[in-house]
C-alpha cells in the first residue's frame, strides 16, 4: 500500500516500475475476482508471487480488505505490506536533489516575494509555483495510457 488518499500519481509510477499484476487507484472499487484472476494467471505461468499496488484512498489500510476477501472468496494467501513514511521515500537519487534544491529556493522567494500561499511544482519538466488553491482542487486523473502500461507490463 503507498501514499495516496486522492492521488493515483504514486500508484500508478509504483505499478509501472515494479511490474505490479495490478494497480488500484483511490476511489476506485476493488474488483476481487479480476484480482484472483491475474493471481492465477501469473501462478499458471509459474510465477511464485504476484504485486498488487494499493493506493491508500480516503482511508488507509484498504489493503487489508483486499487480503481478506482474497482469502475467504478465492483461497489466496496474502501479505500486506504498509511501509512508514521514511521507508517510502527510498534514497534521494542526483535529479532528486536537484530539483528539491530548485523548490526550495524557489518557495524561499516566494515567501520573500509575499508569493505565499503557493506550492512548488515540477510542471512540463520545470519548478514553477502554483497556487495553493488549485492544488488542493486539483483533479486526480492519471492518464489512461499510464494505467494501460502498467497493466502491459504486468503480463
Amino acid at each position: 500500500e503507498v501514499m495516496g488518499r486522492n492521488s493515483s500519481a504514486i500508484a500508478v509510477k509504483v505499478g509501472v516500475c515494479t511490474g505490479a499484476e495490478n494497480v488500484i487507484v483511490p476511489h476506485q472499487t476493488v474488483n476481487l475476482q479480476e484480482l484472483a484472476d491475474d493471481i492465477k494467471r501469473g501462478v499458471a505461468r509459474g510465477k511464485n508471487s504476484s504485486i498488487i499496488i494499493v493506493a491508500e484512498g480516503p482511508v488507509a489500510g484498504r489493503s487489508y480488505e483486499i487480503q481478506e476477501g482474497l482469502q475467504k472468496q478465492f483461497g489466496i494467501s496474502a501479505h500486506v505490506c504498509i511501509l512508514g513514511h521514511i521507508q517510502r521515500g527510498g534514497s534521494p537519487v542526483l535529479n532528486d536533489r536537484y530539483i528539491s534544491a530548485q523548490m526550495g529556493h524557489l518557495a524561499v522567494m516566494a515567501l520573500i516575494e509575499g508569493k505565499a500561499p503557493a506550492v512548488t511544482v515540477v510542471q512540463n519538466g520545470k519548478v514553477t509555483l502554483e497556487k495553493f488553491e488549485v492544488c488542493i482542487k486539483k483533479n486526480d486523473k492519471q492518464g489512461e495510457d499510464m494505467m494501460n502500461l502498467a497493466k502491459k507490463l504486468s503480463i
